[in-house]
């Protein structure tokens, strides 16, 4: 996209919406804003510049002549200011044809308007436009002609190759890298000769290297091959610069990529530090047919950079086939990079066989032992489940542990027969690391497995395993009504231990099923699942317990039971659906049924989510409760604070009575910033 379609389409996205609002048709417009134009300083009359502007973005084809007169006008007008003209040049990008280039040459040799006639022209399809500029060269010098000749260069001018070429060897240092870089834009083959066959000074050398690459990239493109594949060897063969080298160097492999090989594995193998950082791209860009066999045949005898080197080219070569044994030599190569490099690389590389390789390099503290758990938990592969179980039923515990955690990480629910079986491992970590992976990967089918195996098992740590493996499955299940089926039919049937933790799971899981069962369980004789029924409900996902929770705190003999359902009764009133007097009466309630600090602090901070006057004058009887003051003051604090616009005499009252009753630095640091809120 060149600058007049850049400027049309962008400035007409730009000013669509202002045109629109402002009501600023073309037709509506007289001569007024030109006339202004032609005494236009850098600052002024914006609205003449954006009428002008609009007009020149919204212009029809048959429009844009007349826009064109009128603009040319301006830059042949004595009376027109440097600012206007400039203005009247970046306008022409827009509008102008070659009735423009006879008064744009003229301001090419100018030194104030030559950079926006030049844009003006650069911007301007055809011949005339090309010809103003190559004619305009030989009568310019310094920045003026820099900036001719990156236009020409812009505009790919062919018929500019020869001129530019004289410039190649300019003792104006500037000047010889504007010429260079315009002929590497350029690019034919002309303007490769040109550079071959100027000499060019010491100091754009860098620049001229880069100019024959640029030629070379395009005489690709243009199907010329033959004086590319010169030009890359040249460059190859001369250029010192790393980035000089390595382009060339590639640009030889994808000219050829069928009979280049050789010649990479030359590098490969080879000493020069600058190829060597092209290697891997270069791999990349041969035939996988070719390179892989050549890579594979060397891989076992390369000292341990290079074997990093291929390792991440064969890794990086789409469809290249598993290695299988041959990588697991490279996994416990004596190089740490080498191991690094194969454990990394077997996610592409690996396969059944690998599996035994990677695992042993999971008791590795080290980057190794990340990466490895990382390639087993992401390689897919035919087999690799089937090992890691394998390895996961036997040998040190804590390796086993490892593979069973992979084994969840990789989502895979074909292992669950076989996380089942490892329940029954004879070491307690490992039976854990199994229920925990079936919890990650079970379904709604297991709920009930998990149910009964939570009922039929005796030893403590794992039933407590098992009732967290049924509720991270049951808590999955979208249907909450039902998902606690199962859990609740088990409930019905266990010893009083397993009660006491699928209650634990009920809790989790909520649903009018549930809750109902909870609730059951509140007139259990056996203290241990009263009490777990209780902090089942304390800890409900709703506020459906909320009237057996006040209960137990009203009515319990136990005063751990009271405290549990007091603070879930708290905690649960903030997501209740209470009206504002009903809520503050239920704080009241709760407030006067207790006995220890904690729980009146548990109330003063649910009443800050409620705040009104009634609240205010609540916390104002309690500002001097031994205990729970500071509370007491902070929550006081924060309600005035929130009381401030719509009750301001209240809240000022109360927050100078916060400040007189507290030393509390914090505190008065707020009630001062809140009482600067109020007029």
């Amino acid at each position: 996209m060149n600058h007049r379609t850049m400027l049309r389409s962008g400035g007409l996205r730009a000013t669509a919406g202002l045109l629109v609002a402002g009501g600023l048709w073309l037709t509506a417009h007289g001569q007024a804003e030109w006339q202004e134009l032609l005494s236009y300083d850098f600052g002024g009359c914006a609205a003449a510049l954006t009428n002008i502007e609009q007009q020149a973005l919204l212009a029809k084809p048959d429009q844009r002549p007349a826009l064109e007169a009128k603009l040319l006008g301006v830059l042949g007008a004595g009376e027109a200011t440097f600012p206007a003209k400039q203005y009247a040049c970046r306008m022409l990008m827009i509008v102008s044809s070659d009735q423009s280039v006879p008064a744009l040459a003229k301001l090419l040799t100018d030194e104030k308007l030559s950079h926006a006639a030049r844009l003006a022209l650069e911007a301007l399809p055809g011949k005339a436009a090309g010809a103003a500029l190559r004619d305009a060269l030989g009568k310019t010098s310094g920045k003026l002609q820099i900036g001719i000749i990156g236009s020409l260069g812009a505009r790919e001018d062919g018929k500019a190759v020869a001129a530019l070429g004289e410039l190649v060897g300019s003792a104006e240092a500037n000047t010889a890298r504007a010429a260079i870089r315009a002929l590497g834009r350029i690019g034919n083959a002309e303007a490769a000769n040109q550079l071959a066959t100027h000499k060019y000074a010491k100091a754009t050398e860098l620049c001229w290297f880069s100019a024959r690459l640029a030629c070379a990239d395009k005489l690709v493109k243009n199907g010329d091959t033959k004086p590319a594949k010169a030009i890359y060897e040249d460059v190859l063969a001369k250029a010192e610069a790393k980035q000089m080298r390595i382009g060339a160097f590639l640009g030889l492999v994808r000219l050829n990529p069928g009979s280049e090989l050789p010649r990479v594995m030359a590098a490969f193998k080879g000493d020069d530090p600058i190829l060597g950082q092209a290697v891997v791209p270069a791999l990349l860009a041969l035939s996988p047919k070719a390179v892989v066999p050549a890579l594979v045949a060397e891989l076992p005898a390369l000292p341990a950079e290079k074997k990093v080197i291929a390792l991440r080219a064969l890794s990086a070569i789409p469809g290249t086939s598993p290695l299988g044994e041959m990588l697991s030599p490279l996994i416990n190569d004596a190089s740490p990079a080498v191991q690094l490099a194969a454990v990394e690389a077997a996610v592409q590389l690996g396969n059944a066989q690998t599996v035994a390789a990677l695992v042993a390099k999971l008791a590795a503290d080290d980057d190794v032992g990340k990466a490895a758990k990382q390639t087993l938990t992401d390689l897919q592969r035919d087999g690799i489940a089937t090992e890691l179980v394998k390895a996961g039923g036997a040998g040190d515990p804590k390796l086993r542990v490892t593979v069973l955690a992979i084994l969840a990480d990789r989502r895979d629910p074909a292992v669950l027969p076989a996380l089942y079986a490892l329940t029954e491992d004879k070491e307690v970590k490992v039976r854990r690391a199994a229920t925990k992976s079936i919890g990650t990967l079970g379904g709604e089918a297991d709920v009930a497995k998990l149910v009964g195996l939570l009922l039929a098992q005796k030893d403590s740590g794992d039933r407590d395993s098992f009732a967290s493996a049924t509720s991270a499955i049951a808590a999955r299940q979208p249907v909450v009504e039902t998902r606690a089926f199962h859990v609740i039919a088990g409930l019905a049937k266990a010893d009083d231990e397993a009660k006491v933790l699928l209650l634990g799971v009920l809790s989790a899981l909520g649903g009018k099923p549930a809750c109902e069962a909870a609730r059951g369980c509140l007139a259990s004789t056996t203290p241990d699942v009263k009490k777990a029924a209780v902090k089942a409900l304390a800890e409900w996902p709703d506020a459906s317990p909320l009237e057996d929770l006040k209960n137990v705190a009203k009515t319990d003999a136990n005063d751990i039971n009271r405290i549990l359902a007091m603070r879930g009764y708290i905690r649960l009133l903030a997501d209740s659906h209470m009206k504002p007097d009903k809520r503050l009466a239920a704080y009241k309630e709760m407030f006067a049924l207790a006995t220890r600090p904690q729980e009146k602090r548990a109330v003063f901070a649910g009443l800050t989510d409620a705040p009104s006057l009634p609240v205010l004058q609540f916390l104002e009887g309690h500002l001097n409760d031994e205990g729970v003051k500071a509370e007491a003051l902070a929550a006081y604090e924060k309600i005035a604070e929130e009381l401030i616009k719509p009750k301001a005499k209240e809240a000022k009252a109360a927050l100078e009575r916060v400040l007189a009753a507290t030393d509390d630095k914090n505190l008065r640091k707020r009630t001062e910033n809140a009482l600067k809120k109020i007029k």
